[in-house]
Formats: C-alpha cells, sequence, structure tokens
C-alpha cells in the first residue's frame, strides 16, 4: 500500500469533540484496511484566508498532519467521506514515494575535482562544438546586421 499524508484543517473545537471527531476520521480510515502511522497536531492557528464552511466563516482552526497507508483505490472514497464532515474545512492527500537509494562512493568524492567521473562528463560536454553555427537569425534577408553600430 502507498503512503499518503494527510493534511486536515478541522474547526476550533472543544478538546473531547476534537479528540472525537479524530477518532471518527481515523476509523474510516481503518474500515477501509488502511494504517495510520502516525497522527501530528500542527496547533491552533489563525487561517492565512478566511475559510468558508457550509456558511459559516471561520478564521482560525486545528492544523493536522496524518500519516498512513491506503490503497489508492479508497482515497477517493475516503476523501468525500471527510468533506461530508462538518467538522472538516479542508482536506488533502499527497502521496509520498519512497526514496530510492542514493548509491554514494567515497572514493569518487576523495578525488581532487578534475578527475571526478561527474567532472569529466561536464568538460566533455564543454569541448564539443556548439549544436548550431548562426544563434540567432536576424531575419532581415540582408547579409549584414543594419542596426549595429
Amino acid at each position: 500500500m502507498p503512503g499518503f499524508e494527510l493534511n486536515l484543517i478541522v474547526k476550533t473545537l472543544a478538546q473531547p469533540a476534537l479528540k472525537d471527531c479524530l477518532k471518527s476520521l481515523t476509523t474510516h480510515i481503518l474500515d477501509r484496511g488502511g494504517i495510520v502511522r502516525q497522527i501530528e497536531f500542527l496547533g491552533h492557528r489563525q487561517c492565512p484566508k478566511k475559510l468558508f464552511s457550509n456558511g459559516d466563516l471561520f478564521s482560525h482552526a486545528n492544523y493536522f498532519i496524518l500519516n498512513c497507508d491506503i490503497q489508492e483505490k479508497f482515497v477517493f472514497e475516503l476523501a468525500d467521506e471527510f468533506a461530508r464532515n462538518q467538522n472538516v474545512l479542508r482536506k488533502s492527500f499527497i502521496e509520498i514515494r519512497p526514496r530510492e537509494p542514493v548509491e554514494c562512493t567515497l572514493q569518487e568524492e576523495l578525488q581532487i575535482p578534475s578527475h571526478r567521473p561527474s567532472v569529466q562528463k561536464m568538460i566533455y560536454q564543454g569541448r564539443q562544438l556548439p549544436k548550431f553555427k548562426q544563434i540567432w537569425d536576424s531575419k532581415t534577408g540582408l547579409d549584414f546586421y543594419p542596426f549595429h553600430k
């Protein structure tokens, strides 16, 4: 299952109501066979712009990040469920791709820069002739540039 980061903006609620709201949101994820890895509370903050939801105006909200593993076919269902929840002002799913392992060879990095393979490749590219002979075309039809001083 791919990993997703779920960014939530939730209304300003009392602590028990906020806890119940998060519990209902996470149970929707768990019912679809997902796994909630981490819940991070970013705090009660002022919104960068006023948010409208169900005809109400909100200038402050609670911000959460949920790291979870969900099957991709359930992401749209969960987004629909969260959109129907009246306590959720905004939600967004971001797919987290696992990083590819990076090969790091210490021997290449310890060489003098002119002997490194990456620098050798740049030197080779710099010594090649330009791809085009005439870079700029005046489109005047003359053999010379008449506006040159």
